[in-house]
């Protein structure tokens, strides 16, 4: 029987440390070999086959997108985007998906500015239920259609495992701050709460009650 148990331990840890590695490099495989077959058909009908090694669709396109960048700090270049993307605003549907996929490369692509201001806790009035968010915009002033003369921020409410969220206009005096820096939170909001680390039984104070362990308390476990 112990021994069973031991070989299960055994190889929970082992998925623990392999799984991981497994997904990334999945999904890094899987986007190599997308990036490469958009341009490698184009490249070999160019280039000489001696030229043409695995890879090189890959580098090409890298340096496609880098050079574009670079071209558009020019104010020529930089003048005819925002004639496109002005454009691609006024055409039905199209503007919808345009303006989408455009907010989200800003966003997954964002170094300078923070995806999260920070970390709150909604309370459920009703059910005492708590959720845990993330701040994503504060001043919504120039939105009146949306939050009248409330004072009111935009939380991002995600649901575990990454599965997606909901966004919801929330007035500031219903949150909390939750002490939890937003890469701790993310980890125990995408893993529903299997990144806390183990600590001991609950605290009973005087009258016998449990106190439930505060949310602050959640430390991050190294993979």
């Amino acid at each position: 029987m112990k021994s069973e148990y031991a070989f299960k331990k055994t190889i929970a840890k082992g998925l623990r440390v392999v799984t991981p590695v497994l997904i990334i490099g999945a999904v890094t495989l899987g986007v190599f070999t997308g990036l490469e077959s958009i341009t490698a058909s184009a490249l070999r009908r160019v280039l000489p086959k001696t030229f043409y090694f695995p890879g090189l669709g890959v580098v090409f396109l890298t340096a496609v997108i880098y050079a574009v960048g670079l071209v558009m700090n020019t104010r020529v270049v930089q003048r005819l985007s925002d004639c496109w993307e002005h454009l691609m605003g006024r055409i039905p549907f199209i503007k919808s998906i345009y303006g989408a996929v455009q907010d989200t490369v800003l966003f997954l692509s964002s170094t300078k500015t923070k995806k999260f201001n920070k970390v709150v806790s909604l309370t459920l009035k009703e059910s005492g239920l708590r959720l845990i968010g993330f701040v994503t915009q504060e001043n919504l002033f120039s939105m009146p259609a949306l939050t009248g003369t409330a004072d009111m921020v935009i939380v991002y409410l995600p649901m575990s495992y990454q599965i997606g969220g909901y966004m919801a206009l929330v007035p500031r005096s219903a949150l909390e701050p939750v002490n939890m820096s937003i890469e701790d939170a993310s980890r125990l909001v995408f893993t529903a709460g299997m990144s806390i680390q183990k600590r001991g039984p609950l605290e009973a104070p005087i009258g016998g009650a449990f106190r439930e362990p505060r949310l602050q308390e959640a430390t991050h476990v190294h993979p």
